[in-house]
């Protein structure tokens, strides 16, 4: 049977997004031919862990890991780092592509093309050129991270950028159009480009809800939590005063200028690609009221708030057990736990093979163990049927079943 929902390749599957504040992580499990959440939860990391990326504070960031995995049952997981450390870009290429991507990617990093480790898919191009999707870490953050979850028992398996992960839990399995996702999270929004399906550029900026939470806070003198509220119910639409409007409008002019900005040098740089058609909206900061036809004006682009359950569910079957609210702030951990074979995966050739290996044993173990079970149930059943009486009555059985076929 067919499904238009994507199928978890293990089941359950963990996801998990890290930022250098905040760690989220959902575990998804497969539900006939839907994806249902399992377990999920959002930690803050304790500050001096990490810095742009990297980990500056291993003893501390290894202790709360441990608690993390440990409390949750953490063993496995694709990882998500929301870190400008992970760069995603257009190359157009005329000649030999590896070659060309290593000389880009260490004008980039500024790093020899070996202590590099990049993934990339053809996206589009004309007769001349081709143009790819390019992404790329410096192995020693890729290493960091895995040597510091091998330290508290778990394996990561895929190491990806929150743009992949983004595209994966909000468009469609089939997607044939160029689209923008604009995510704004607690600190930084991402902005990635997608082109028939594929990542094309991701960029961050240093700007997220929380300047729009502590702007309303400022501005009435109220809590956290009743300026969430505040920017959830009435936001940016002025039916009785103007003031919240007033207050976060100057953010929202520097946000809309910033994405136009991105938007024009990708497409000035890529003017073979696709023009835009589409804006999908998620994270924490999507949820303010009239955000997204503010940001429809100011894109002159259709905006919708992305579905982050798109391609896992139906909510005419299923209802999550967490609020909208809530479930926009896992878009990118979803994403990861959707990942498949082909997913961009950020880690180390020595890594990839070990994992290779530990699912070969792992396959044949099953098949042996099914092997000798096979061969032991069949003793213990040829044993009973030399009982007597035993073997005419299961002969007679076989008889009725094959009689009524």
């Amino acid at each position: 049977m067919t499904t238009r929902f994507l199928r978890l390749a293990h089941s359950p599957t963990t996801g998990m997004e890290i930022s250098d504040t905040v760690l989220r992580f959902i575990t998804l499990k497969q539900h006939d031919d839907s994806v249902l959440p399992e377990h999920y939860a959002e930690f803050a990391i304790p500050e001096g862990c990490l810095d742009n990326g990297r980990i500056i504070n291993k003893k501390n960031f290894v202790a709360f890991l441990k608690t993390v995995t440990k409390h949750h049952d953490i063993d496995r997981l694709h990882l998500v780092l929301a870190s400008s450390q992970v760069q995603t870009m257009n190359l157009s290429v005329k000649g030999a592509a590896p070659m060309y991507i290593r000389e880009a990617l260490e004008k980039t990093f500024v790093l020899p093309s070996k202590d590099i480790l990049y993934d990339y898919r053809a996206v589009g191009g004309d007769t001349e050129t081709t143009t790819f999707q390019v992404t790329a870490l410096p192995k020693i953050v890729s290493e960091e991270f895995l040597d510091c979850f091998k330290s508290v028992g778990s394996t990561i398996l895929s190491i990806e950028s929150v743009g992949h992960a983004l595209s994966r839990a909000l468009l469609p399995t089939v997607f044939h159009r160029t689209a923008m996702i604009v995510s704004i999270d607690t600190d930084v929004t991402t902005v990635t480009m997608v082109v028939n399906g594929k990542v094309s550029h991701t960029t961050m900026l240093e700007f997220g809800n929380k300047a729009f939470i502590d702007t309303i806070q400022k501005t009435l003198s109220i809590g956290e939590e009743e300026a969430q509220k505040i920017a959830r119910d009435q936001g940016l639409i002025m039916e009785k005063d103007r003031t919240v409007f007033d207050a976060v409008v100057d953010d929202c002019v520097a946000l809309v200028r910033h994405i136009n900005d991105i938007y024009i040098a990708w497409r000035t740089a890529h003017k073979t690609l696709p023009a835009l058609e589409m804006v999908y909206l998620t994270g924490p900061g999507s949820i303010m009221k009239g955000l997204d036809e503010y940001l429809a004006v100011g894109l002159r682009a259709p905006v919708v708030c992305g579905n982050v359950w798109a391609n896992c569910l139906s909510f005419d079957e299923h209802i999550p057990s967490l609020s909208q609210t809530e479930s926009v702030r896992y878009g990118a951990a979803i994403g990861a736990a959707l990942t498949s074979g082909d997913t961009i995966n950020l880690v180390p050739l020595n890594h990839k093979k070990s994992l290779h290996r530990k699912h070969v044993v792992s396959v044949t173990t099953k098949i042996v163990l099914s092997f000798v079970l096979g061969v032991a149930v069949g003793f213990v059943v040829g044993k009973i049927l030399t009982i007597p009486g035993i073997h005419a009555q299961a002969l007679t059985l076989l008889h009725k079943i094959g009689a009524r076929w």
